[in-house]
Parts: structure tokens; sequence; C-alpha cells
């Protein structure tokens, strides 16, 4: 009589199941996993941040050289004027009216020139009273059509001085008791749209006949504009 065989099953042996992975092992792999991944996530965002305000950085710094180079360039081509000589002598009979000369040094024109002079008489030792120059406070106060080009000169003349023509003796009075002053702003734009301007204050030599500029008032603007 035949023993029966015993039955197959698909269970599998103790050796089969200590060698296969198990869920927790799985879910420690794929938590590590997340973790590298988000610490390369978050090192990747630190050298991209890095890198966008080294950008910035450098934007600014070249967007502020391409204003620092055109304000260079704007200064070097601007025009420049200012007063280049003066003539007039006190002369028995004759009015007392200097001419002042002014010269444009720059490279362009200068536009809408104005100029205001003054001629005074004070006591030795004195200043001349320069608040009576208007100055205008921008470039759409200066009412004139005046160009003067590179290089180019124009000349300007004051109201005579009061009470003259002088006879021998005022003129000689003037000398010993009195300074004379020629003074005076030349205002003007550049061909950038900025207001611009000169001060000059010159001494007049009653003995000698010349003019020498004058320890002050003798200024021009800084360009800040």
């Amino acid at each position: 009589m035949q023993r029966p065989s015993r039955p197959v099953t698909n269970r599998p042996s103790n050796d089969t199941q200590s060698n296969a992975p198990t869920n927790t092992d799985w879910q420690a792999r794929h938590f590590a996993l997340q973790i590298a991944l988000g610490m390369i996530g978050i090192v990747a965002l630190i050298i991209y941040g890095c890198q966008l305000k080294e950008m910035q950085r450098s934007s600014k710094a070249a967007i502020t050289g391409l204003a620092l180079s055109e304000q260079m360039n704007r200064i070097e081509e601007r025009a420049w004027v200012a007063p280049a000589g003066i003539s007039g002598d006190l002369e028995v009979g004759k009015e007392f009216r200097p001419q002042v000369v002014f010269k444009n040094s720059g490279k362009t024109f200068a536009l809408r020139m104005a100029s205001s002079i003054k001629i005074e008489l004070v006591k030795k030792g004195s200043d001349p009273n320069f608040d009576r120059v208007k100055e205008p406070s921008k470039v759409d106060d200066i009412w004139s059509s005046v160009l003067l080009p590179p290089n180019g000169q124009c000349g300007s003349l004051p109201d005579p001085l009061e009470k003259s023509p002088f006879s021998q003796e005022q003129i000689d009075s003037i000398r010993d008791t009195q300074s004379l002053f020629v003074y005076g702003r030349v205002s003007y734009a550049d061909i950038f749209g900025h207001y611009h301007w000169t001060t000059f204050c010159y001494l007049y030599d009653v003995r000698e006949k010349t003019y020498g500029y004058y320890n002050k008032y003798n200024e021009a603007d800084e360009d800040k504009e």
C-alpha cells in the first residue's frame, strides 16, 4: 500500500524569507534618498543665490560706470565760457564803459549766452556790491538767443559809469581815495541742456591804467547738474 505524498505548497522556505527586503528597509532607503536630494537642492539654491547677487552687483557696477563715463564725456564736450580780457581806460572827458570779451574754450556751442556787467566806485579797501548782479536760477531764466561756438569770442559792454565823463581832478581823486571795479556774471546753457555760469571781478588801476583780477568773486559752477 502506497504512502500518500506530502502536499506541495507555495510558502517560501525560511532561507528565502530572510533574504527578501522588508518594507522598513525600503522606507529607510527612500527617506535617505529624499534627504540627499533635498540637501542637493538647498546647495543649488545657495549657489544660485550667490550667482544672482554677483550678477546684480556686476550689473549695478556696469550701470554706474556707464553713467560716470557719460558724465565725463559730457564734461569734456560741454561749453566753457569765461572772460578772456577787458579793455577801456578812464580818460578825461570820456564815458568809462569798458568792454569785457568772453571766450568759449569748450568743444561745443554755448547756447543762450547772457551777461550782466556792473561798474562800481567804492571807498578804498572796500568790496563791490556783488548782489547787484542778477543770477538766473535755471536755463529757462536765461532770456538770450546768443550762440557762441567753440573758440568763439563775444564782447559785451556795461552801462557807462555814473557821473562820467570826469575831469582830471576827479580822476586824480578817484585814484587816491577810491577803488574802481568792473564785475559781473555770464550765464549760458550747453548742448546737453545744463545751465552754467561764471563770475568775474576786475580791479582797475587808475594810475597804471591796467586791469587785474580781484581776490574775490572769480568763480565758476562745478558742473553738478
